[in-house]
């Protein structure tokens, strides 16, 4: 039978903030939330008033206060897919089936959409729930026998379990790289996790130059060098004593 529409009063977006309920306009009514960022922008999928086998289509709307909503879709999207994830700078992270109902992750930046290519190594279904403000992406992989946590950055796809664990899953992660997901222990309870990344600091100030100060983790070069001056200060307090 043919899709039958919802009347419009069921479907309402909306953005609660400091006692304040905004509707979002211009566009934004056919979408339903998915996320929204540190910057207010509203990311959404288009609403499908249908029953049935029909899916959500591919396409994707960003609204911020500034511009309204904007309407993108993936190239080479055929139908169904969704947007899952939209960081602080507005890249947006999202799925969609290209020919043959084949499975893609991509990340939209400022008009620009790349694949997440993941290794031929990657067996199952590939799914990705979050991307930070870095771009690094996280997920899951595998089928319904067993799941591994999956972290995609600059390319570089990597693999993560927790020891012991059966099965991982990374549900979200943030500025400072931290994780969250669940994951089902050897005897087949299941659990929730935060995971710290165990960042080497540096020792001199030369370890600060060109972009090191970014692998250590700092805001810029200064704090960088600030850290390693102090670490020369507690090293000269300690032959005071």
């Amino acid at each position: 039978r043919p899709p039958i529409p919802y009347p419009d009063i069921f479907h309402k977006s909306f953005v609660y903030r400091d006692g304040i309920i905004t509707i979002p306009s211009s566009g934004f009514d056919q979408a339903v939330p998915v996320d929204i960022n540190a910057s207010g922008q509203l990311l959404g999928r288009p609403f499908c008033p249908c029953f049935g086998s029909m899916r959500p289509g591919p396409s994707f709307y960003v609204y911020d206060n500034t511009t309204g909503s904007q309407l993108f879709t993936p190239p080479n999207s055929i139908f169904g897919g969704s947007p899952v994830s939209i960081s602080d700078n507005g890249q947006v992270l999202g799925t969609y089936f290209g020919i043959n109902e084949t499975h893609h992750a991509y990340v939209y930046n400022k008009g620009v959409y790349t694949t997440l290519n993941f290794p031929s190594t990657v067996s199952g279904s590939v799914w990705v729930n979050d991307i930070n403000n870095d771009g690094q992406v996280v997920g899951y992989y595998g089928n319904n026998f067993h799941y591994n946590g999956s972290l995609y950055n600059g390319g570089v796809f990597t693999s993560f379990d927790i020891p012991g664990a059966t099965d991982t899953s990374i549900v979200s992660n943030n500025a400072k790289s931290q994780l969250a997901g669940t994951y089902i222990d050897g005897v087949g309870v299941k659990h929730g996790y935060i995971a710290t990344p165990i960042t080497a600091k540096p020792t001199t100030e030369k370890q600060c130059k060109k972009n090191g100060w970014k692998n250590f983790g700092f805001k810029n070069r200064k704090a960088c060098i600030k850290y390693v001056e102090s670490l020369e200060e507690d090293d000269e307090d300690d032959d005071d004593d």
